[in-house]
């Protein structure tokens, strides 16, 4: 997924294509999320820390806060 991501934003600035480029950054949280999960997971189980994944999960929802906020005032995500 980030893969794909970074390439739909590098296509929707060569497209002059916002909505490309926002396709791409919705890939990049679709990544973090899965990121996300798996080192919630992974922190429970060997480490025992508990408290990992919601504070992931925050983070994960700062960012794709921003996004929304940026993208509500239109501004280009490119």
């Amino acid at each position: 997924m980030p893969a794909l991501g970074l390439a739909k934003q590098r296509l929707g600035r060569r497209l002059d294509s916002a909505a490309t480029g926002g396709e791409g950054i919705q890939n990049l949280l679709c990544a973090g999320q899965a990121a996300a999960v798996l080192i919630g997971l992974a922190g429970t189980a060997l480490l025992g820390w508990w408290w990992l994944d919601p504070i992931v999960g925050l983070a994960l929802a700062a960012v794709a806060i921003r996004e929304g906020r940026d993208a509500w005032r239109g501004d280009d995500c490119c």
